[in-house]
């Protein structure tokens, strides 16, 4: 097996909590060095419950439902600054979308699936998509 393989990752967490609204939203961070991959990346998962919903002594948590994942990673060689100003947007934003109406919904689905079309065509123009 390859040595870097077997060497382990350098890692850093950070959580962060707020009652929102109705909502408590949870959003966690995750910055590894992985040497296979020779770059730093950060991780980062939201949750959510009911602000109103009672913590769990049993695991001792809240039950948290999982809502938003995505994955960056660092080209400078530094790890991605964690900060609690990057939480604080990371949690409005979050609220922001819990509460979206419908249509609001079905607007961003639209634009969404028209940038999917968009990036598809010009892929399919430089050869790179079928």
């Amino acid at each position: 097996m390859d040595k870097a393989m077997t060497e382990p990752m350098e890692f850093t967490e950070a959580v962060f909590q707020q009652v929102v609204g109705k909502y408590r939203i949870r959003v966690e961070y995750r910055n590894y060095w992985s040497p296979p991959m020779a770059c730093w990346a950060q991780a980062f998962n939201s949750y959510f419950c009911e602000a109103s919903d009672v913590y769990m002594d049993e695991c001792y948590d809240y039950p948290w439902r999982p809502f938003i994942h995505s994955t960056g990673y660092s080209d400078d060689g530094k790890p991605i600054p964690i900060t609690r100003e990057e939480a604080a947007k990371a949690i409005t934003n979050a609220y922001k979308e819990l509460t979206l109406t419908p249509e609001e919904r079905q607007a961003r689905r639209e634009r969404s699936e028209k940038i999917k079309r968009e990036v598809r065509e010009r892929l399919r123009k430089q050869g790179l998509f079928k």
